[in-house]
């Protein structure tokens, strides 16, 4: 168990002086250059102690801008990867690897590489029988880049905008979030073609027939509100018949017995037989009025609410040599 804490801890001190080591082999890289680029890289270094990499990335790609150096460009990818940038990061060793002479240095790259490389995460964008003339365009914080469509390309983490343009077509943005290390985001695109217009040039000679104006729809309310009005009428009246009937039967009821007690039990049931029909009846016209009370309101607000041009009616005046007046029309 100790042998393993102590190759542990043996391999952790190698690593800590490889990049030490790689630090000062950065730093005495650019000794002899600009004044200017030189205190940039410092002041970005000692901002990586503090551990602001953003800040620190801004430093070494100013001092970059000013004299390039392999050791700037080694401190650039690696607070890239420290911010999430880390496609950008990657590249960035990748030049390291090519170009780099220190051996010590390029190795180092070389491993930091291979580790961040399944890392990084990809955006495919995803286009059906692509046009000859197709741009894809990638816009992020850091600038428009174009990319391959169908293929995975290595992006940051980060909020995307991705643009497509075709010769033909109309042109389509999507918003993409990249958040998670290592994940390939799909994204589909459907180019829709641009509708032109046809022009029709017709001949002054030949007369062109106005385009017929369109049917309006027919609202069918009113016809509703006749049937209402017209069922519910009939409701009522047959509601006011049997009300007439239960009338009589009563009326007939009490002068079986002269508006006296019955002396006979057949008077009796005779008188009661009546009073039954007439509460059926009496029963039969209150079903009726109520029914027809509501069908008669129904069609009435249906025939109010119908579309003006369904019922309205027009005045208009009127006059001769010998007398004026109005004329109504319109549909009723």
């Amino acid at each position: 168990m100790t042998s393993m804490t102590a190759g542990s801890d043996l391999a952790r001190r190698r690593g800590v002086l490889a990049v030490v080591a790689a630090v000062i082999v950065s730093v005495s890289a650019i000794a002899s250059a600009d004044p200017t680029a030189l205190e940039l890289f410092k002041e970005g270094r000692a901002l990586v102690k503090q551990g602001k990499h953003a800040e620190a990335c801004e430093k070494f790609k100013k001092s970059q801008e000013l004299d390039p150096q392999i050791g700037t460009l080694f401190n650039i990818a690696q607070c890239e990867e420290k911010t999430g940038k880390l496609a950008s990061a990657l590249v960035a060793y990748r030049e390291v690897v090519a170009k780099d002479t220190n051996a010590e240095r390029k190795a180092l790259a070389a491993e930091y590489q291979s580790k961040l490389e399944p890392r990084v995460p990809k955006i495919v964008v995803q286009i059906e029988k692509p046009p000859a003339s197709l741009v894809v365009t990638l816009d992020g914080s850091t600038g428009a880049k174009p990319i391959e469509a169908n293929l995975p390309n290595p992006v940051d983490l980060g909020d995307y905008t991705v643009i497509a343009r075709a010769d033909g077509y109309r042109e389509l943005s999507t918003k993409v979030h990249i958040t998670t290390e290592g994940d390939t985001t799909t994204v589909p695109i459907s180019l829709a073609l641009v509708h032109v217009e046809n022009s029709v040039v017709v001949s002054h000679n030949v007369p062109v027939a106005p385009a017929p104006e369109p049917e309006q729809p027919h609202s069918h309310r009113k016809r509703y509100g006749y049937i209402g009005l017209g069922v519910g009428g009939a409701a009522i009246a047959t509601g006011v018949v049997f009300g007439v009937i239960a009338s009589g039967k009563w009326s007939d009821a009490k002068a079986v017995c002269g508006g006296t007690t019955c002396p006979t039990q057949a008077q009796v049931d005779q008188a009661n037989a009546l009073v039954s029909d007439a509460r059926s009846s009496g029963n039969l016209s209150t079903g009726f009025m109520i029914a027809g009370g509501v069908l008669a309101t129904a069609g009435l607000y249906l025939w109010l609410t119908a579309p003006t041009d369904e019922h309205a009616v027009h005045v208009t005046a009127t006059a001769t040599p010998s007398s004026t007046g109005f004329a109504l029309s319109g549909r009723f």
